[in-house]
């Protein structure tokens, strides 16, 4: 095989899957450098099968109160995110001690932040994109020092001490 191809003989590489389940369609183009294009029969496909393996497989839509769910339910191991950090609204008095708890737990896990819309609605994102907890910061938070930790998969909802919660969420993704 040569190492670059004749731009006469051989049209650009360019790879369509579609993949029906759950009408997922996944493009992948072969990106060209400015010295050699490959042989598109050569792609390389092999992480990107993979991963919409995982997709596939963790992709999930249920029905809860009446209103379709989307669910991502990758495990928390490939998870992009593994924990949310949701004030309940974007009043200073939560917002600032909702930052400092972000920051302590961006030194054990991957972390997401967000304040916009209602809390149904970030924790409705949250579940879309495969964050399995989300931690809201109230105003009981305050008062008590301790925040809700949401689960993903079986939406329960938990109360923790702000000083153990480090702990708690690393014994969940044991």
């Amino acid at each position: 095989m040569p190492e670059t191809l004749d731009p006469e003989r051989h049209v650009k590489p360019f790879v369509y899957e579609t993949l029906t389940r759950r009408a997922l369609h996944f493009s992948i183009c072969e990106i060209q450098s400015s010295m050699d294009v490959r042989d598109p029969y050569s792609l390389d496909l092999e992480y990107t099968r993979t991963m919409m393996a995982f997709l596939l497989a963790a992709y999930d839509e249920e029905e809860v109160k009446g209103e379709k769910r989307v669910v991502l339910r990758l495990h928390h191991r490939i998870a992009p995110y593994k924990v949310a950090v949701l004030p309940l609204s974007k009043k200073p008095e939560l917002t600032g001690p909702c930052l400092e708890m972000l920051a302590t737990l961006q030194g054990s896990f991957m972390c997401d932040y967000d304040e916009t819309q209602s809390i149904g609605k970030r924790y409705a994102r949250q579940d879309e994109i495969g964050t399995p907890y989300c931690v809201t910061f109230d105003f009981d938070s305050i008062e008590d020092r301790s925040v809700t930790v949401r689960d993903r998969d079986t939406m329960e909802q938990e109360r923790i001490p702000i000083e153990g919660l480090v702990r708690y969420l690393q014994d969940k993704f044991i």
